[in-house]
């Protein structure tokens, strides 16, 4: 039975809302649901798991189809896949005087709003193994005959699969009483296990946040959030060139997803104004002129490089101080800015001690074409799965695709574990997450199965958060999931830039 346009959850099990079935002790016996879009046509889908977490809270365990794929080693000559197919069909020649068997893999990008699809690559394979060691042995004798070796599987890189797939589900209706927040780690820049910022806010549940990356530049440490990031309406990591984000604005919308781009400017009492290139940026990534706010506990969330100029500036503007170099410390509700090349001219020029610089920041909604105020939260990802109902992603629009060409192989093709957000139509939130990587239990799922799903479930607008490794989510204290960095890899949980904690 397909789920309806009212969502998966509410349109299960003959059209009566599961949401109201599954409410009271959380003791039902797992039982079946209409088929997520997953698999083939026809695989149900079991509800393994419900807990309510608070009114209006409920956590999900859903799994969906069987384990059909198998371990492969992937050979290559340089990148990870061949662009041609002539040297994808040399190296199967190759590998088949020396006595291997091998295969072809053509992979073929579907194309998105922003994006053309089509054959991107050709993968060559050698072999089609049940147990993970014996992919390991063929993958050291292929190594031994000069071959570049990866172990791999069958489900990683695109085609179809079968499963199986584990997904954990949040809701939060709209009257919960519960509210969602980003929170940044204690000693941000520095990553946090989710479970350490769940423990740390006393949260009924918590899911990791942003892609990141690490610091970079002498002296560098932590990491550094990637896309929009703003908190209690404070800007904590900007967004020059636009992309998606979720947004807690508050009013008759409290969820929403949309692109923002950021542009930050410093004007001096002269009128002489110079644009921000970074907001907590690392040294040298953020350009000429980065601005550096203090996290917890004070320190910079962005980093500071050893050459240039540091300007102090107080809760209002004042200029407190001016260093060649790297600054002492950011001064008490007040922030640093970060000057080299022109920009540090720019600083000798306007910002001396004693005087007031005003540093603005313009907050513009590309999709809606306005200037945004009131936001109290926002968290970028990328891209966006779910747009007015309908599967909608846009990775041109987030960086992941270069202008007018097709999405590279691993953004589109390849099952991870995922992270997604959703809103659904009476302005509740669907947090998911997809396990995966481990071939018996759960395989992940590539950014157009999150999408179908997130649609499936409910969601009207939704969109991908960081996933990997870094994919957690925390209920009452348990791990409900199993984070991987690597396909059959050990359970181990990533530290990781911020979370989404539920709670009061």
């Amino acid at each position: 039975m397909a789920a309806s346009r009212r969502g998966f959850l509410g349109a299960a099990l003959g059209g009566v809302p599961a949401l109201a079935l599954l409410r009271g002790d959380g003791a039902r016996r797992p039982g079946r649901l209409g088929d997520l879009p997953l698999g083939s046509p026809g695989t149900r889908t079991e509800v393994r798991r419900h807990r309510r977490l608070a009114p209006g809270v409920d956590y999900w365990r859903l799994a969906h189809g069987y384990a059909a794929g198998h371990w492969t080693v992937g050979v290559r000559t340089s990148g990870e896949v061949s662009p041609d197919r002539a040297d994808a069909a040399e190296l199967r020649a190759a590998l088949d005087r020396r006595g291997f068997d091998s295969y072809v893999k053509d992979l073929c990008v579907p194309a998105t709003q922003d994006a053309p699809g089509g054959v991107v690559g050709h993968a060559v394979q050698s072999g089609r193994l049940d147990r993970k060691a014996d992919a390991q042995a063929l993958r050291r004798r292929l190594t031994a005959a000069g071959f570049r070796a990866l172990l791999t599987h069958t489900d990683a890189l695109g085609g179809p699969s079968e499963g199986p797939w584990d997904i954990h589900v949040l809701h939060l209706a709209r009257d919960s009483g519960l509210s969602v927040r980003p929170v940044p780690g204690l000693r941000a820049p520095e990553p946090e296990t989710v479970r350490a910022t769940a423990e740390r806010t006393s949260a009924t549940a918590a899911v990791n946040g942003m892609f990141f990356r690490p610091m970079t530049g002498p002296g560098a440490r932590g990491v550094e959030p990637r896309g929009l990031y703003v908190s209690d309406h404070r800007l904590l990591h900007d967004a020059p060139v636009g992309g998606t984000a979720l947004v807690r604005a508050g009013g008759h919308r409290a969820y929403e997803v949309t692109e923002l781009r950021t542009r930050t400017t410093v004007t001096a009492p002269s009128g002489a104004q110079h644009p921000v290139s970074g907001v907590n940026s690392s040294p040298g990534r953020g350009g000429d002129l980065t601005l550096l706010t203090p996290g917890p506990g004070g320190r910079p969330l962005g980093g500071d490089g050893p050459n240039g100029i540091s300007v102090g500036l107080g809760p209002q503007g004042q200029v407190l101080s001016r260093h060649h170099g790297p600054a002492p410390r950011i001064p008490e509700g007040g922030a640093l800015l970060r000057g080299s090349g022109g920009a540090a001219q720019w600083l000798v020029d306007h910002a001396r001690p004693g005087r007031d610089l005003t540093v603005a920041t313009s907050l513009l909604d590309t999709r809606a074409g306005t200037v945004r105020s009131g936001i109290q939260w926002a968290v970028g990802g990328r891209p966006a799965l779910v747009r007015s109902g309908e599967v909608y992603l846009n990775p041109a629009a987030n960086g992941l695709a270069p202008a007018g060409g097709p999405v590279p192989v691993p953004v589109l093709l390849r099952r991870e574990p995922r992270t997604a957000v959703g809103i659904t139509q009476d302005g509740g939130l669907l947090i998911v997450v997809t396990d995966g990587r481990a071939p018996r239990t759960s395989v992940g799922a590539t950014l157009h199965e999150t999408a179908a799903v997130m649609r499936a479930l409910g969601a009207v607008e939704a969109v991908n958060l960081d996933g990997g490794g870094s994919s957690t989510m925390l209920v009452q204290g348990e791990t409900v999931n199993r984070p991987r960095a690597e396909w059959g890899g050990r359970v181990v949980e990533r530290p990781v830039a911020n979370a989404l904690v539920i709670g009061r």
